[in-house]
């Protein structure tokens, strides 16, 4: 009887853990533009960290944050890179952040005001203004 609540709770808690990932998974487990922020990091954070090097190479103060369009006229990024972006601001951190903190990395306001950032820790988080 104890071996098979056993294989029941394995079981059990196998499932749940599987339902998890297809909710996280699922195209609407986080809101659209929640899920663009996180998916644009992977090329928006290299590209600002990249053209803060080339600032100090030239002897050029670094700002804390790049605007995007910035970098796409550096060559830094594409126009394609932010197709998921049109019609929002967005700019990007200029310091590599990696320590889990509650550190900004990228804010996109939204054309109502909305804006909505990426912190350190990994969390997208909407602010209304």
């Amino acid at each position: 009887m104890k071996r098979i609540l056993l294989i029941a709770a394995v079981i059990g808690a196998g499932l749940l853990a599987g339902l998890a990932v297809i909710l996280i998974l699922l195209p609407g487990a986080t809101t659209p533009p929640a899920r663009s922020l996180e998916a644009g990091a992977i090329k928006m954070l290299p590209a600002a960290h990249a053209y803060a090097k080339l600032l100090k190479t030239e002897g050029a103060t670094i700002p804390a944050f790049v605007n995007v369009q910035e970098l796409v006229a550096r060559g830094l990024l594409g126009h394609d890179d932010l197709k998921s972006f049109v019609g929002m601001e967005v700019s990007v951190s200029t310091s590599p952040v990696d320590d889990g903190s509650r550190d900004v990395l990228i804010r996109a306001r939204q054309p109502d005001g909305t804006e909505l950032v990426l912190l350190a820790n990994g969390s997208v988080h909407e602010r209304r203004r």
